[in-house]
């Protein structure tokens, strides 16, 4: 009873939400690659790790949690860095389509939420909401 209250109160077939620090395009199409292999392969390890385009080594895209975008910090001497990192990682996106004009509400890690027109700037780029989409497949097409 109690998960079908919790349904009602959060019906997540308009939303979808992104679990682990993403920031640009790059680390959220590996997100979604990452993402079908691990529910693909059955696996219950949410860790995601992929290879920079730029630099070839391999990255971590790290659970959400408080301070997270510590671990993210390029630049010590730039203590904004942190701030600025908060207000770009999204972490519940509105689905396109859900009321006009077409795009969403996205929820940023700092508290803050933005419509974003679809398609548009990140992360309501059509590549990653087309990952997006794809994955809903991977659980039953909501």
């Amino acid at each position: 009873p109690d998960a079908d209250k919790a349904q009602w109160y959060f019906d997540h077939s308009r939303y979808w939400y992104i679990g682990h620090a993403i920031n640009d395009e790059e680390q959220a199409l590996a997100y979604v690659e990452a993402y079908r292999k691990i529910v693909q392969a059955g696996d219950g390890n949410l860790d995601v790790d992929f290879v920079d385009a730029t630099s070839g080594y391999e990255r971590k895209i790290f659970r959400t949690r408080e301070g997270i975008e510590r671990f993210l910090i390029t630049d010590i001497n730039k203590p904004r860095g942190a701030a600025i990192m908060r207000s770009t990682m999204p972490v519940l996106i509105e689905r396109p389509g859900t009321h006009l004009p077409e795009g969403g509400s996205v929820l940023f890690l700092d508290g803050h939420v933005e419509y974003i027109r679809y398609p548009g700037k990140f992360p309501m780029t059509e590549a990653f909401i087309e990952g997006l989409r794809s994955l809903d497949a991977l659980d039953g097409g909501r």
